[in-house]
């Protein structure tokens, strides 16, 4: 009797350990399902809690929206290079212009956001204030030397008088321009202008403004006899003083992350020919989980339009893949709703001078953006001057997207990053049926 007793021991002993071994197994089974998926959204609410800013960000995320000088930040560095027309004389007769490019002429960019306040849907309210201090050690040309260019200013003022003239006093307003372009003295030169490059950058009193100014002073912008090329915000107050933007901070839904929905009061801008919504992010953070298939929008508040950014290739820097996207070349096609007449050339003079509600047939000078050296545009507008050769790599707009988290550019070595955002004014010289397209920065 002990053999039958020992052996369903035996039997006992191996049901209990398959049952163990089941329930082992069905646990591994489960641990496969379920932890990845755990481990999934761990990394994914990791990853949002260090690109989402709400009221309870961690500080380095806090800081790292709230301005772009915070310990460790990047070097935030602005560029420009400055046309010089160096046969100024020859074409004060008639001659094409020979280009000489100057620079760059460094600043660091200081970016600020205040009177921060969000709301329960997921938006953050602020108003920002950035300015521009010159870096003498980064600086590599003169800032004093002087730089023959076109007076953009004056060009304006000309066009919206011409605008407002009656037909039969048109001939008269014609004479006038033309003494305007011949008038010519130390300190005036026409329609062109010989100032120290930061003058021109950053205001002058223009003296032949002036002088209309004291006939026709409904004709001078709102800054009057004053000029500059970019914009400096003088103060805090001042930034203060603005219409606020709000963004979305993608707490709700990430698809959205840092779109900009408001700019400075403004949610659409009227003043091009088919109205533009305010749409797209600054260009610092994107959505996270990106693909190469992916296409980005951007809102550049400077032009008052979006673009649209198409992955050109993948980099890996340091070890991290990145995705670079570049400029769309289907928006640089012909369109009437950009003002675009040729390939590669924005008309932005009506939203530059009307102001994001104004008329779309604001009277104004004839700027035009495109890339530098008219990379990507009609191949024509090159052969209008003289100076310019475009190389892609070195004048193309491209961003570097980490596209795990959607942040762009990397911090190096040195603090600097890889995203480079690079633009072209320039002006419209006459009012033949040609016009010569000329080059100011």
């Amino acid at each position: 009797m002990a053999a039958p007793a020992k052996n369903g021991c035996l039997l006992r002993g191996c049901a209990i350990a398959g049952l163990v071994f089941l329930v082992l197994g069905i646990g591994a089974i489960v641990c496969g399902i379920v932890l990845p998926g755990v481990v999934r959204n761990k990394l994914h609410e990791g990853i949002l809690e260090n690109i989402v800013w709400t009221p309870h960000s961690p500080a380095s995320v806090d800081a790292r929206y709230r301005n772009n000088s915070f310990p460790g930040a990047p070097d935030d560095l602005y560029r420009v290079w400055l046309f010089n027309i160096s046969n100024l004389d020859d074409v004060r007769q008639g001659a094409k212009p020979i280009l000489v490019q100057v620079g760059p002429y460094v600043h660091r960019a200081y970016r600020e956001k205040h009177e921060v306040l969000w709301s329960y849907d997921g938006r953050v309210r602020f108003k920002d204030y950035n300015y521009y201090t010159l870096d003498t050690n980064l600086t590599t040309a003169d800032p004093t030397a002087p730089i023959a260019t076109f007076n953009l200013a004056l060009l304006g003022v000309l066009a919206k008088l011409h605008a407002a003239t009656s037909p039969r006093l048109v001939p008269f307003a014609d004479l006038l321009m033309q003494i305007i372009s011949s008038y010519q003295d130390p300190d005036m030169h026409g329609l062109f202008v010989v100032k120290p490059a930061l003058e021109l950058l950053w205001g002058y009193e223009d003296k032949l403004l002036k002088l209309i100014g004291r006939v026709a002073p409904a004709a001078l912008p709102p800054t009057g006899a004053l000029v500059s090329l970019m914009q400096n915000v003088s103060s805090l107050e001042e930034a203060l003083a603005q219409n606020a933007s709000i963004f979305n901070t993608g707490q709700y839904n990430t698809s959205k992350l840092w779109n900009v929905e408001v700019d400075h009061g403004y949610s659409q801008i009227t003043s091009w020919p088919c109205p533009e919504t305010v749409r797209g992010t600054d260009a610092t953070q994107f959505r996270p989980g990106l693909t190469e298939n992916d296409k980005l929008t951007i809102y550049v508040g400077d032009l008052l339009q979006t673009r649209d950014l198409v992955v050109n290739r993948t980099v890996e820097l340091l070890g991290i893949k990145l995705l670079r996207y570049w400029l769309d070349p289907q928006q640089d096609l012909p369109n009437t709703c950009r003002n675009m007449e040729l390939q590669g050339v924005m008309n932005i003079s009506t939203p530059h001078m009307a102001g994001p509600d104004g008329p779309v047939d604001a009277a104004g000078p004839q700027i035009l953006v495109s890339m530098p050296m008219f990379c990507g545009a009609d191949e024509r507008l090159r052969q209008e001057v003289n100076g310019l050769e475009c190389d892609m790599d070195r004048h193309m707009t491209w961003i570097d997207v980490e596209p795990t988290t959607g942040k762009a550019g990397v911090v190096l070595q040195h603090g600097s990053t890889i995203s480079v955002v690079r633009i072209q004014c320039n002006a419209v010289q006459g009012h033949t049926e040609e016009e010569e397209y000329s080059v100011i920065f």
